[in-house]
């Protein structure tokens, strides 16, 4: 029947409105289609809420636009999953995208997870990953494009989002109690989202690394990488920075050529952008966020005037008197 033709745009569309420990209120746009009646259905996993066995027939009760459905008398301290379907007098329409709702914590792990440079809706809670694709237009409005669950994850668990693997996508980790990380790349990649990539010390979630002058490269050691970066005609008087350079809160590599007075900032897709005129021989580089905007800036420490000269946007200098001579910059929020 044609009503599945259209159940996408109404998926895409419900959200839940009100939360509290009982009741849960939803609000969507109606279907084109001539509709009978729609139906909630819920469960404790989104497989349960797919199967359709508790479903409740909420009317069309229609106000402002908006189709109104609110189902009662649920448990405190439970996570749901819900989907709603759209019904004729005969039959019902399949699942499609779902609803997830609950009093427990919730932790927003937002993130690049499809690889588009995008920033997708993303929440983590009891176990659960939901992601909500920035690309199909529907971006922050609770309805979950993919939901996975994570077999070995506790309650007691802290979950974290980085590019472990620094392929461009995020990836989640959870630390237990004892400072372990169980990792996830890419989980969206993955049929069985379950796959283990890697269980290490999270050391903070930090990447360490070296530059090495001689031959030009950087040797990066990540929880599921260890490796090098081959600079592109680099030379042994480069002086390394790391930094975020597009606002993606993953930290990528730079060096300071102090010869050319340039810095050389390694972006996503492997490329390199050239700062010119920035420095002169003698200077020690730096970076950091200096206006706030979620983005790195480059700077350097003279230390023959014990001042730091911090790049703006729009391509110009502040200049900052501090430390001494035989001090080595750093930056830190």
């Amino acid at each position: 029947m044609k009503i599945l033709l259209y159940i996408i745009t109404f998926f895409a569309l419900l959200i839940p409105q009100i939360s509290n420990a009982k009741d849960y209120s939803f609000s969507w746009l109606p279907n084109t289609e001539t509709i009978d009646h729609y139906e909630i259905c819920y469960g404790l996993t989104p497989q349960e809420a797919d199967d359709g066995l508790n479903c409740v027939d909420v009317g069309n009760h229609i106000e402002n636009g908006h189709v109104l459905g609110t189902l009662y008398g649920f448990s405190e301290n439970t996570l749901y999953f819900f989907i709603a379907v759209a019904c004729s007098t005969t039959e019902c329409s399949g699942p499609s995208k779902k609803v997830a709702s609950s009093t427990l914590t919730q932790v927003n792990v937002d993130g690049n997870y499809d690889g588009d440079e995008l920033r997708d809706n993303a929440i983590s809670t009891n176990g659960y990953l939901m992601i909500d694709f920035a690309n199909d237009g529907f971006n922050g409005l609770g309805c979950w494009d993919k939901i996975f669950h994570y077999d070995n994850y506790y309650e007691t668990d802290t979950v974290f989002s980085n590019d472990y693997n620094r392929d461009g996508t995020t990836d989640i980790a959870f630390e237990d109690e004892h400072g372990i990380c169980s990792i996830y790349i890419a989980p969206i990649n993955f049929n069985n989202s379950n796959e283990l990539l890697d269980n290490y010390s999270c050391l903070n979630h930090v990447n360490i690394g070296v530059f090495r002058p001689n031959e030009h490269k950087f040797y990066i050691k990540t929880p599921l990488y260890s490796g090098w970066i081959e600079l592109s005609d680099g030379t042994s008087e480069d002086l390394p920075i790391a930094g975020d350079w597009n606002g993606n809160s993953i930290l990528d590599i730079g060096v300071f050529r102090p010869s050319a007075q340039a810095f050389y900032l390694r972006k996503l897709d492997g490329t390199w952008e050239e700062l010119s005129n920035c420095g002169i021989p003698g200077d020690l580089p730096v970076a950091g966020d200096w206006n706030g905007d979620g983005k790195s800036q480059i700077g350097v420490f003279r230390p023959n005037d014990n001042t730091f000269y911090l790049r703006k946007l729009d391509g110009t200098w502040r200049a900052v008197n501090f430390g001494a001579s035989i001090d080595l910059p750093l930056s830190f929020q």
